[in-house]
C-alpha cells in the first residue's frame, strides 16, 4: 500500500512517501524569493521519488 499510486482529486502521486516541507533555511535577503539553495535542493529530493 506505501508505494501505491494515491490519487487527489486530479493529482496522482506515484507513492505515499512524502516529505514535509522545510524551514532550515530562509531567504537571507528576506525578499522570500526562491535563491539557488532552493533550486537544487528540491530537486534533489525529488529524484529519490518523495513527494
Amino acid at each position: 500500500m506505501l508505494f501505491e499510486p494515491y490519487q487527489l482529486k486530479k493529482l496522482t502521486l506515484k507513492n505515499r512517501i512524502v516529505m514535509a516541507p522545510m524551514c532550515m533555511y530562509s531567504v537571507e535577503d528576506g525578499s522570500g524569493k526562491v535563491q539557488d539553495w532552493h533550486k537544487i535542493h528540491y530537486p534533489s529530493r525529488a529524484v529519490g521519488q518523495a513527494g
